[in-house]
């Protein structure tokens, strides 16, 4: 993995890791004779990088934290994890997002809704995973919440992303409302739904198309004003980021990485990997939750980072493709910076 170059631009990272490398050695003990970078690798190189930028994604987890979650078991032990991340994370009860037990997209295991502000966890695929594993994975959805409490926030892309979402929103419930209005009668009544509010809706939609329209348009007036209402509350937590501050151009980073229509789920439903890895929103997820694992487990954070990256060389094929994904998407994220 690798910090995106147009992200670096307007974070706090040093971009030159090796001065920074020779700053902190010197400030602990006598400068050795040789560079302290003489034998890196461009891998070592990447991953100290890595390290650096990640270093802000640590919860500060005590070990005494650790064993009182890790005695816990199941749901007890999801519930309780997510307690404590989002009271690390500074998260107040009255923003955090929703979270329910249910069916994640593709392969995905756990998943951040941008659009209303939810996470969930599909049952089945956490079986077999480690308490770290989970806590981990649950501080890559957390992440995703945070930078989407940093698109609410813009004084300009906060307004729009409310709007937009709310239309991504009510155009996904109309496709799965009219899904089932085609669908055969005998297949919808097998489902847990309402049938007197499914055989209304189906009524409207053959015998009063403006009444219809105006279903959707009022739930999209709803959905709004509840995003609306989120918004206001993460700015009177965090406050307000104002236009071309650094934050404001990440904001803008992870607004298009939320909304850009490229996505990068295959058509059978499984996640692109190459194209995941560049983006961004996700390779700050995946080094929050490397972070947050390696905190409870005592792992290396290097070691963990240097074994997988070697084992993904290993596929050319792969890293061909990640190659070329990141390229593309440095270029649209210079874009969006440049607009």
């Amino acid at each position: 993995m690798w910090i995106n170059p147009a992200l670096k631009k307007c974070s706090n990272v040093v971009s030159n890791s090796i001065k920074q490398a020779d700053k902190i050695i010197s400030e602990t003990q006598p400068k050795p004779s040789n560079s302290v970078c003489e034998k890196m690798t461009q891998i070592d190189k990447n991953i100290f990088e890595m390290y650096l930028y990640g270093r802000k994604f640590r919860t500060g987890i005590t070990q005494k934290e650790i064993n009182e979650l890790f005695k816990k078991e199941g749901n007890d032990f999801l519930a309780s994890a997510y307690d404590l991340l989002t009271a690390k994370m500074n998260f107040p009860e009255e923003i955090r997002p929703a979270i329910y037990l249910n069916t994640c997209n593709g392969d995905n295991i756990m998943q951040y809704n941008y659009i209303n502000h939810s996470i969930f966890i599909d049952p089945p695929k956490i079986e077999g995973l480690s308490k770290a594993q989970l806590y981990g994975m649950l501080r890559h959805e957390l992440q995703h919440c945070k930078q989407n409490y940093m698109v609410l926030r813009d004084e300009n892309i906060g307004p729009i992303a409310t709007k937009k979402y709310a239309r991504m929103l009510t155009n996904a419930e109309r496709k799965n409302i009219e899904i089932l209005i085609q669908a055969p009668i005998e297949e919808v009544e097998n489902l847990n739904i309402n049938m007197q509010d499914y055989n209304n809706i189906k009524n409207l939609y053959y015998n009063d198309p403006k009444g219809y329209e105006q279903l959707f348009e009022n739930n999209y007036q709803t959905y709004k004003q509840q995003l609306n209402n989120i918004r206001e509350q993460v700015i009177a937590k965090f406050g307000v980021i104002k236009e071309g501050s650094k934050e404001s151009k990440q904001a803008k980073l992870y607004f298009d990485d939320f909304t850009n229509d490229m996505t990068y789920y295959n058509s059978d439903g499984t996640v692109n990997a190459a194209r995941y890895l560049s983006k961004i929103t996700e390779q700050e997820a995946t080094l929050a939750d490397s972070m947050a694992e390696c905190e409870v487990t005592g792992q290396c954070f290097f070691r963990k980072a240097k074994e997988e990256t070697i084992e993904a060389m290993k596929n050319q094929e792969f890293m061909d493709k990640v190659k070329v994904e990141c390229q593309n998407a440095e270029n649209n994220y210079n874009n969006v910076l440049n607009k």
